[in-house]
């Protein structure tokens, strides 16, 4: 659990400063607004927001827009990727993983296990 905090502090200060590094609109909502079951805005300033994102195999997010962040795996599993040509990607997470990732549109669905975790997302411009 210390480790988890640990890991969680650089996060949260870069929440607080903020990002100059926000990126375009997209007329597609982000997770938080076309998978509400699945993903939960916890706090938010004018630069970032915290979303906690939970997904079970078996369930299926929506197509919808994430203009880039950062994330800290708090249950491992296995999602599948499907972006707007149909081509897919699974990938496998482990718990306590941080992830950095760009701007993207996609379907996620839970392949394996029960995928959790914390995203810091830049917010549009």
């Amino acid at each position: 659990m210390k480790s988890r905090i640990l890991i969680m502090i650089p996060i949260l200060w870069f929440a607080l400063l903020g990002s100059s590094y926000a990126q375009e609109t997209s007329a597609l909502g982000g997770s938080i607004d076309v998978c509400p079951k699945n993903a939960v805005l916890l706090t938010e300033n004018e630069l970032t927001r915290l979303i906690h994102f939970k997904i079970k195999s078996g369930q299926k997010c929506p197509m919808h827009r994430t203009p880039g962040g950062f994330a800290y795996v708090i249950s491992g599993g296995t999602i599948t990727l499907i972006t707007a040509d149909g081509a897919k990607m699974p990938v496998s997470f482990k718990d306590g993983q941080t992830i950095s990732y760009g701007p993207a549109e996609h379907v996620v669905e839970g392949t394996k296990g029960t995928f959790e975790a914390i995203f810091l997302e830049y917010k549009t411009n």
